[in-house]
């Protein structure tokens, strides 16, 4: 002990123990006990032991001494997690900046997130705020669309003009704005296959457009069906001319825009459905809505699977997470749920899904571990005997409603925008690292976010875990809509164009 003590630390640590262990010593032993003690420890009598406690030693002082030490070890354990979370932070912030070509590794693509400044504001729909954005995935195409109805094309390349501005697209506000995953044949054209872009709109109806000519949209076909606001819209994976909706009619329904019929339509929630989201093989899909609630849903018969329960508010939007953020929320589910969950089901594998993200105007951002459906020796899927999703993290830093959500092509970072005027980015490796639940990056703007998106890479399976391959494939473009009109872009300044 004299090694690690000095010699007064080790005499006063002696007498502690002495006056620890008195008290523990019957009355009527405790005088022999204690000198006994006292000179094994200290090589002095009671006397002068009972002289020297009362002048040097505190009443209690072993176990105040023993508390403190707890409070400090756990001091040192949260600098050192703080430490271990700001390192991480700086060589991202390094990554990621604007006018550097110096990276910690290679992987600077997929590694790069927005930085503080923007590269640049667009202004074109004259202060109608901006209601819904998308980037086509491998054209250097963006649409915009506002409150007013109007849609803006605009090329990526070039952005000193947009290449169309169409008024009055749809006679009231356009809530969602998506491109086709690819091209398709039309049904009643010889022509080539299709780009397609489709719009939903609070005038209750669905318009597809022919992008082919990116300055000159075209109105296909308009879809009917809905009896209310349609909220969002969303192409099937697999089956590109499919398209799914959800509205404020309750209704999720399935379309095929080759004929503008309703292939499948089915009630999930028992109010507004705000969001809708498939997962990679098209098998499932998830809603969110006014009742509070998010479920998983098969997107071939309607059948629910699952319904996850916690936020507090209306839930704007979900997302499925792809399976390459499992190797970070694995380990953070398993030590929540003291492995009491079957994180490792293989099923997960089988049925491609396995969490969620979620955003609300309780002001938190969630993630949820989804339920398994049942599964037949047949194969056949059914209704899950245990339908409870279970809640992973929810992060709470924004200060007012959370109005949408993206999903980094890396799988390890999630943006989300919010009424309090704030982008926040998260890191899931540092919230695995370091267990502190806030974003590594929060960007202030001037107006309300009420939208984004972030491009996908140019690679035929954008969850791919090969994070080479990605990062060749990656677009450096992230777009946020405010609700001042302006849109403002991100975008990494040294890359090439990737197109098909």
């Amino acid at each position: 002990m004299s090694d690690i003590l000095t010699k007064k630390q080790d005499i006063e640590l002696r007498r502690a123990v002495i006056q620890y262990l008195r008290y523990f010593v019957p009355e009527f032993a405790q005088d022999t006990a204690v000198n006994t003690i006292s000179r094994l420890l200290l090589d002095a009598d009671l006397n002068k032991f009972d002289n020297e406690i009362q002048r040097m030693i505190p009443k209690q002082y072993l176990e105040k001494k023993w508390t403190a030490v707890l409070r400090l070890h756990r001091k040192v354990e949260e600098l050192e997690r703080t430490i271990g979370y700001q390192s991480n932070k700086v060589e991202i912030e390094l990554q990621s900046q604007p006018h550097s070509d110096i990276t910690s590794n290679s992987l600077d693509r997929i590694n790069w997130v927005p930085g503080i400044e923007p590269f640049q504001k667009l202004n074109m729909h004259n202060g109608h705020p901006v209601t819904a954005i998308d980037i086509h995935p491998f054209q250097p195409i963006m649409a915009t669309a506002s409150q007013d109805g109007t849609i803006v094309i605009w090329n990526l390349l070039n952005l000193t003009e947009p290449q169309q501005i169409i008024r009055n697209a749809h006679t009231r506000s356009i809530n969602t704005i998506k491109f086709m995953n690819q091209e398709v044949m039309d049904g009643h054209s010889t022509k080539k296959n299709r780009l397609l872009l489709a719009t939903g709109s609070s005038d209750l109806l669905i318009k597809i457009w022919d992008i082919e000519d990116s300055a000159n949209l075209k109105a296909l076909r308009t879809l009917t069906g809905h009896e209310n606001i349609i909220s969002c819209l969303c192409f099937h994976p697999t089956e590109p001319s499919k398209l799914v909706s959800c509205s404020k009619d309750k209704t999720t329904k399935v379309w095929d825009t080759r004929t503008g019929s309703i292939v499948l339509s089915f009630v999930g929630h028992s109010n507004w459905v705000r969001s809708v989201d498939i997962n990679r093989t098209g098998e499932f899909t998830l809603t969110s809505s006014n009742d509070h609630s998010i479920r998983l849903s098969s997107l071939l018969t309607g059948t629910g699977i699952g319904l996850m329960i916690g936020h507090e508010q209306v839930v704007e939007k979900v997302k499925f997470l792809p399976m390459a953020c499992n190797k970070y929320l694995d380990h953070i589910a398993g030590v929540k749920f003291q492995n009491e969950l079957k994180i490792n089901d293989d099923n997960y594998n089988k049925v491609d899904y396995k969490y969620c993200i979620s955003g609300g105007r309780d002001n938190s951002v969630c993630i949820w571990l989804l339920p398994l459906p049942l599964i037949r020796s047949d194969g056949t899927m059914h209704p899950s005997t245990n339908p409870e999703g279970k809640l992973i993290l929810k992060l709470t830093e924004h200060k007012s409603w959370v109005k949408d959500i993206a999903i980094h092509p890396n799988s390890r970072f999630i943006i989300s925008v919010g009424d309090d005027r704030k982008i926040n980015i998260w890191d899931l490796g540092l919230l695995l690292e370091s267990n502190l639940l806030q974003p590594f990056r929060s960007i202030s703007t001037q107006g309300f976010p009420s939208t984004l998106c972030m491009a996908k890479p140019v690679i035929k399976d954008q969850e791919s875990d090969d994070l080479i391959l990605l990062n060749e494939a990656m677009r450096c473009y992230l777009a946020v809509g405010h609700s001042d009109g302006t849109v403002t872009l991100w975008k990494k300044n040294i890359q090439k164009e990737y197109i098909l």
